[in-house]
């Protein structure tokens, strides 16, 4: 465990032990999550945020999905952008 100071900035410098454990080097991406008070960091690529889903998210896309399909209902989409927000504007109800 390390403790650090957040700067004027807010702004905190992860120690380079950590980030080399994780395999993030210098003009990488990271992922920062926020659950229940405490803050986690995953490597990431660009255009991964959008792809991301709480478990809260997916278990409500997932009961979607599974009552569609027992009603014998599908939506045939375009593109995987036009079925994402589908999706994002149905769980939203």
């Amino acid at each position: 465990m390390s403790i650090i100071q957040v700067n004027q900035k807010n702004q905190i410098a992860i120690p380079h032990s950590i980030l080399s454990h994780m395999g993030v080097k210098p003009g990488d991406y990271v992922k920062i999550v926020e659950k229940k008070g405490e803050v986690f960091l995953k490597p990431a690529t660009i255009g991964e945020e959008e792809d991301f889903l709480t478990s809260q998210e997916w278990n409500k896309l997932d009961a979607l999905v599974e009552n569609q399909l027992q009603a014998g209902e599908y939506t045939a989409y375009k593109s995987l952008a036009e079925a994402k927000g589908h999706s994002r504007r149905r769980m939203a109800k």
